[in-house]
């Protein structure tokens, strides 16, 4: 009896536990369910604008490969830079983590276009969007993610630079045995893979979640969020609308009770969805 008593201590303080853990995520999905994306009038179709931001709507699967890649990025380079050991110290490991969800998501953006036979320019400027994101001090290292995302994708994969040339940019020679690391270059295998099948389901980010569940590259919290996020990505009506979403997005998860790793994952996400959504324009 006593044994039967302890396991069921055991049970009920284990549900408790994740009760608690879970709760953080639910209240972030609640919070962002909650934010304005119509604060702005629809453009007035046959504009210039219109036709952009129809056509951005019409490319959420790449967006959500975009960011789908980003997450995973942060979330797979953790282990991997803690077995490695990280000589840079500080900020360090979110300098590495970002590098890697700069090329996880080119990679899985790659291969959505791909999949979506998309034809893209080969030569010209990279273009940005001109949105105001607000990213708290501690976030601060992944603060330019967005804008590498857009030259990653452009100049490494698109143009065919060798990806050494932005390595060299912003690691210490030393960090390169994380990114060269049969992990992290199977995870780039993978987030390609990841944005081919992407274009399966158009607009399916549930899929795309999903996917990234099953490979183990997120969590079902960091699932709960995405998924959240992108459903009101598609209600936005405007640029304006998106970067009220981004910023909303990035308080509730800065704020929350998440984890650091998984605080790092979604606001880097939500960094590369800023840029990843101007790429075309």
């Amino acid at each position: 009896m006593k044994k039967l008593f302890l396991i069921f201590l055991i049970c009920c303080s284990a549900l408790h536990s994740f009760s608690q853990i879970n709760q953080s995520s639910f209240d972030v999905v609640a919070q962002i369910q909650n934010i304005n994306v119509q604060l702005s009038p629809k453009y007035p179709e046959g504009s210039n604008e219109r036709k952009w931001w129809q056509t951005l709507l019409n490319a959420c699967t790449i967006v959500c490969a975009d960011a789908a890649g980003a997450y995973a990025g942060v979330t797979g380079s953790m282990g991997v830079i803690g077995a490695v050991g990280l000589s840079t110290g500080g900020s360090g490991a979110a300098v590495v983590a970002g590098v890697v969800a700069v090329v996880g998501a080119a990679g899985a953006s790659n291969g959505a276009y791909h999949g979506l036979n998309r034809s893209l320019p080969h030569t010209g400027e990279v273009s940005f969007g001109n949105l105001n994101i607000l990213i708290p001090q501690q976030f601060s290292a992944f603060s330019e993610i967005g804008k590498a995302h857009n030259r990653v994708l452009q100049y490494n994969f698109i143009n065919g630079e060798n990806i050494q040339n932005y390595y060299t940019t912003v690691l210490l020679p030393q960090d390169m045995s994380i990114i060269n690391s049969t992990k992290i270059q199977q995870m780039f295998t993978d987030l390609n893979t990841l944005g081919l099948a992407a274009t399966r389901g158009q607009n399916n980010y549930e899929m795309v979640s999903t996917n990234l569940v099953g490979s183990n590259y997120m969590t079902v919290d960091g699932k709960n969020i995405y998924d959240a996020f992108f459903a009101k990505y598609l209600d936005c009506n405007s640029a304006s609308d998106l970067e009220n979403l981004i910023n909303g997005a990035i308080n509730s998860v800065s704020n929350s009770a998440l984890n650091e790793t998984e605080k790092q994952s979604l606001i880097t996400a939500f960094i590369v969805t800023s840029e990843s959504a101007f790429f075309t324009k």
